[in-house]
């Protein structure tokens, strides 16, 4: 889980900053084709500020897909 903030053509102004899990629950170790899975994600108090995303990043765990989820 990261909070991102700034432009990614301009690395200068691109800052991604990652924040600690507390607690997670419910997490699937796998999940099959065609399956949903959800699971909750515990995350110390924070703020968003008005040019700033919560990107939640999935990675394969033997692989090289990865899924970037934005939230704002």
């Amino acid at each position: 889980v990261f909070k991102v903030h700034g432009n990614t053509r301009r690395k200068s102004s691109y800052q991604k900053l990652s924040l600690d899990m507390l607690n997670l629950q419910n997490f699937p170790e796998k999940v099959k084709d065609g399956e949903s899975a959800s699971f909750a994600v515990v995350l110390p108090k924070f703020t968003l500020g008005d040019s700033e995303k919560l990107m939640l990043e999935l990675r394969e765990f033997r692989g090289s897909r990865n899924i970037q989820l934005f939230y704002k």
